[in-house]
């Protein structure tokens, strides 16, 4: 890891050199190694730095997210926000407990294809003949990784308390109302980008 933290990762924007794809890439494969691709529950405070990287290239894709609302040839990653999502629900959070993870959770559902698969989006074009199988399988394969969350002992460390996603809900229920008033504002992309 000593060496890592010295690695520069590219920012956002998208670059020609796709300097910032192969950064993001990196950083997201680093926290599927740390835990063992999701099995294993993660910790930001045990790589802080490249928590911080994630939530600012997740946000640039969200930004983008609300753009292409506008120009449909604006461009996302889809696999982004699903890797990002996956490394962010990886240490606990839900849409519960975290706007990022809950704004992107409502996009990632939004563009969920009629199919049940997620579109195959480029840099520079949607063109779907030039997509191989793996272009057309990874998208789906992330953002249903992502979306088969919760694993309960991710969430808490009492073995006999129910996570808050998988608790029933009963709308008359206090407990129902208080968790309602909690939920952070899942539709932030939805809103037209500042300029």
């Amino acid at each position: 890891m000593a060496v890592l933290r010295e690695h520069r990762l590219s920012g956002p924007p998208m670059d020609p050199n796709m300097h910032f794809q192969d950064s993001f890439y990196l950083a997201t494969h680093i926290i599927y190694a740390t835990s063992a691709y999701s099995g294993v529950k993660t910790f930001e405070s045990d790589m802080p730095w490249l928590y911080k990287y994630i939530r600012r290239s997740f946000s640039f894709w969200m930004t983008q997210a609300r753009l292409k609302l506008k120009d449909p040839g604006v461009y996302v990653d889809v696999d982004g926000v699903g890797e990002a999502l996956d490394n962010l629900r990886g240490t606990g959070l839900t849409e519960v407990t975290d706007s990022m993870v809950c704004e992107g959770t409502v996009w990632l559902l939004d563009t969920q294809l009629k199919n049940g698969s997620w579109p195959v989006w480029f840099d520079g074009g949607d063109d779907d003949d030039s997509h191989d199988s793996y272009d057309l399988m990874h998208s789906t394969w992330v953002c249903t990784q992502v979306m088969s969350y919760p694993n309960p002992h991710f969430y808490t460390s009492d073995p006999g308390c129910r996570p808050l996603d998988l608790q029933t809900s009963d709308s008359t229920s206090p407990q129902t109302h208080d968790r309602q008033a909690q939920m952070p504002d899942c539709t932030p992309w939805l809103r037209a980008p500042e300029i």
